[in-house]
Parts: C-alpha cells; structure tokens; sequence
C-alpha cells in the first residue's frame, strides 16, 4: 500500500493530476483496478482471520 502511495506522489507531480487521480493510477499500475480495489485487497489480505 505504501508503495502504490508513494508512486501516486511521484505521479501526481510529473502529471499535474489530483491526488485521488494519481492514486488510481498508481494502483493500475500495481495491477488493481483503481485504488479502492487495492485498498480492499490490501487490507483483507492483511487481515487473516484469528482463532480463540
């Protein structure tokens, strides 16, 4: 996730595009469909369910 963030930071200076722009761009990049997509996954991939 740090990694799509930081390449939308790059991305929205060398392009002049907004933040949620670069964002999306950046998640394509990283082979999601935008960045929600990739924040879900992300996040769920992270989060295996715990025993008791």
């Amino acid at each position: 996730m740090e990694g799509i963030k930081r390449l939308a930071k790059s991305i929205k200076r060398e392009k002049n595009l907004t933040h949620a722009k670069a964002l999306d761009q950046a998640a394509q990049a990283a082979g999601f469909e935008d960045f929600q997509h990739a924040h879900k996954t992300l996040n769920h991939a992270g989060s295996a369910p715990r025993r008791a």
